[in-house]
């Protein structure tokens, strides 16, 4: 809801019809010689790009992306501002809804949190 009410945010549907099917609209642009993965959503993000929409943010990555993902909570932890972790992870949760799984994404959370924040970057 918070992110619904956020002016600079606009929902974007592309609409499923017979023109944004995979490999729709393969003559207008240039064929190689193989079809690549990204021939199969062209058309779609064509019509996403001309709506406007730079970015692509869907399911649970769109959520880490606008909230809490594990290596922001790691900076965190490891700049040792832990009060920050509160309102993401919250945040998080709440988004999962009611459910038993969702008493364990604060715990989850920290735990992956945690062990980014413990790996050295030769390591990671």
């Amino acid at each position: 809801r918070a992110i619904a009410a956020n002016p600079r945010l606009h929902h974007v549907v592309v609409a499923a019809g017979e023109e944004a099917l995979p490999y729709a609209s393969l003559g207008t642009g240039a064929l190689t010689d193989e079809p690549g993965p990204s021939l199969v959503v062209a058309e779609r993000h064509r019509r996403r790009l001309a709506a406007g929409s730079a970015d692509h943010l869907v399911g649970h990555g769109a959520r880490q992306v606008l909230d809490a993902h594990p290596a922001r909570l790691a900076d965190l932890l490891m700049d040792r501002q832990r009060r920050h972790l509160l309102r993401p992870v919250a945040a998080l949760t709440k988004a999962e809804g009611p459910s038993a799984h969702s008493l364990f994404v604060p715990l989850t959370l920290y735990r992956a949190a945690r062990r980014l924040a413990r790996t050295s970057y030769r390591t990671g």
